[in-house]
């Protein structure tokens, strides 16, 4: 961690109560203000990055951590915020589309406008430089190393810094009051009440498909582990079909074009997506203890039902497939971005196993699985057209 000097730090806190105004929370607006960047794309990804904890308002604490980056003496930590920024999917790696991404909205924000041409040049000499193990990602190892050798640009990084928190100049804080916690909760609410809705729509869907299954199981005289196993089960039907969803690219980019924009969290469905997946984790572990201590009550060798059995057999294969999925699939950054790749390829497996397990899950994953093999098709069929430019 960087320790500022106490005139850095005065000066951090100067700008902070210069860019948040009397609330001490900088929001979107103020923060696009203060660093003057105008394309929303590139704006929005910094302040993902310095608003931790996704309240889509920046506190003083947000505020020095970012600061910290920018008057850290160590070139590697500087150049490892740069690397988040790049790292448009969080998963510890750039490939070539997030390298293009940034690049246009670079581009786009000092107003440049280049041919298509040049611009798959860029992008390809970036990774023929920086790709140094051809495995068409650049870990943050790799990028620290190609950007060590134009310290032109952490050079630019560091002016950028001095203006952004008016180093060359002396600054007034003005007065100032912090936000009371009813106005940080209103707030709050404001910005996330997309996510909530959903979040309780989900959360009362699981609910209620796990009571109905007990009650159905109840009614028909099982026993209270059958029942909770059942329930599990039903819960797992709907995850296992809506997991994909988030992952379905291209609906939501064009959503965010539509009047259903206001309607979804788009902004978040990687979040969604990882939260849903824990849900099938914890739902399918609630399922086996259930037929386990079901098991247990009854005469037959617990063995003999999971080897010789197809639902037992089965399950056996999906539990030990959701196992390397979880451990290779969640802590990508800490990972090799090929094993987490490769742990999320075996979901097709997982579902294979899960059809001849429980027969009924075609019903929840047959409209799920068909919206997201249209999106895969609309994301190939992009990837090949020819874009023509019509104006520079």
């Amino acid at each position: 961690m960087t320790v500022l000097r106490r005139r850095q730090l005065k000066r951090v806190k100067a700008a902070f109560r210069s860019f948040s105004g009397p609330d001490l929370l900088i929001d979107y607006a103020e923060w696009q203000q203060a660093l003057g960047i105008k394309n929303d794309f590139l704006l929005k990804r910094i302040f993902d990055l310095v608003d931790t904890d996704g309240t889509e308002f920046i506190d003083f604490p947000e505020f020095l951590a970012f600061a910290e980056y920018l008057y850290s003496d160590d070139r590697r930590k500087r150049l490892e915020f740069i690397f988040r920024i790049y790292d448009i999917e969080d998963d510890g790696a750039i490939d070539r589309k997030e390298i293009r991404q940034i690049l246009e909205a670079s581009l786009t924000e000092q107003r440049v406008t280049l041919d298509e041409k040049v611009m798959k040049d860029l992008v390809k000499s970036f990774m023929r430089k920086a790709d140094t193990n051809c495995n068409g990602k650049v870990s943050l190892g790799e990028f620290v190393d190609v950007m060590s050798a134009y310290p032109a640009i952490d050079g630019q990084f560091t002016a950028y810094a001095a203006d952004l928190l008016n180093q060359s100049r002396e600054l007034r804080p003005p007065s100032a009051r912090a936000a009371s916690w009813l106005r940080r909760l209103r707030r709050a609410w404001e910005n996330h009440r997309r996510a909530l809705f959903w979040g309780a729509t989900y959360v009362v869907s699981n609910a209620y498909l796990f009571t109905a299954a007990m009650q159905q199981y109840a009614d028909a005289g099982a026993g209270l582990a059958l029942q909770i196993a059942r329930g599990a089960g039903a819960c797992l039907n709907l995850n296992v079909a809506l997991v994909l969803l988030p992952m379905c690219k291209s609906l939501w980019t064009w959503m965010r074009h539509t009047p259903f924009e206001r309607l979804f969290p788009l902004d978040r469905m990687i979040d969604v997506h990882r939260i849903i997946g824990h849900f099938i984790a914890l739902f399918a572990l609630v399922h086996i203890a259930g037929h386990l201590v079901r098991l247990r009550a009854t005469t037959t060798p617990i063995l003999d039902t999971l080897l010789f059995t197809l639902a037992g057999a089965t399950g056996v294969a999906a539990t030990v497939i959701l196992l390397l999925m979880l451990r290779f699939g969640r802590s990508i950054k800490r990972r090799r971005h090929e094993a987490f790749v490769a742990s999320h390829l075996l979901y097709s497996a997982f579902l294979a196993v899960l059809l001849f397990h429980a027969p009924m899950l075609w019903a929840w994953l047959a409209p799920a699985l068909l919206l997201y093999f249209f999106d895969c098709v609309v994301r190939v069929l992009r990837k090949t057209r020819k874009i023509n430019i019509v104006e520079l």
